[in-house]
C-alpha cells in the first residue's frame, strides 16, 4: 500500500477522536478523564484501533523494525491507558510509558536523521514531559494535548524528510 495513503488514513483516524475529545472538554483536568469516560471510551478505542493498524502497516512499509516494535508497544500501553480508569495506578504507569516511548521514538529518529527541526521538536517534547510531571496534580489537559500535537508534527515531518526529500 502507498505510504502517503497510509499516512493520510492515520491522520484522519487520529483527528476524529481528537475532535471528539476537544468538543467534550469542559471541566476535565486531564486527557485521561475524557478518554476513560464510558461515553467516550469505545469511540476513542475504535478510531485508535484503526489508526494503530494503519500506523503498523505504514511502519512495516518503511521497513524499520525498531520503529515498528516501539509503536506497537506504544499502542499496547495506549489501549491500556484508555481502557483502565484513572483511579488505578496501572493507568498512570501506562501513561508514563506512553510518554517515554514517544521520547525514545523521537530520540532515535533524531539521531538517525541528524535534523535540526527534529532536534528542536524533541527538546520541546522533553520540556512538555517535565511540565506534565511537575504539574501532574493540576490541570495538565493542554500540556498533554501539546505533547501529542508535537509528536504528530514530528511524525509528519519525519515522513516528509524520509519520503519527500
Amino acid at each position: 500500500m502507498n505510504s502517503n495513503l497510509l499516512l493520510l488514513l492515520m491522520i484522519c483516524f487520529y483527528l476524529i477522536p481528537i475532535f471528539y475529545v476537544y468538543i467534550n472538554y469542559k471541566f476535565n483536568k486531564t486527557l485521561s478523564s475524557i478518554i476513560c469516560n464510558n461515553n467516550c471510551k469505545n469511540y476513542v478505542l475504535f478510531f485508535m484501533s484503526l489508526m494503530s493498524i494503519t500506523t503498523i502497516l505504514y511502519e512495516y512499509e518503511r521497513n524499520d523494525i525498531c520503529s515498528l516494535i516501539m509503536l506497537f508497544i506504544l499502542f499496547i500501553f495506549t489501549f491500556t491507558l484508555i481502557y483502565i480508569d484513572e483511579t488505578y495506578i496501572i493507568h498512570y504507569i501506562s501513561a508514563f510509558l506512553v510518554f517515554i516511548i514517544i521520547l525514545f521514538f523521537m530520540t532515535r529518529h533524531c539521531y538517525l536523521q541528524n535534523n535540526i527541526i527534529l532536534l528542536l521538536l524533541l527538546i520541546l517534547e522533553i520540556i512538555l514531559f517535565i511540565l506534565i510531571i511537575i504539574n501532574i496534580k493540576t490541570n495538565i489537559f493542554y500540556i498533554e494535548i501539546a505533547y501529542l500535537v508535537i509528536f504528530a508534527v514530528y511524525y509528519l515531518y519525519l515522513h516528509y524528510i524520509c519520503f519527500i526529500c
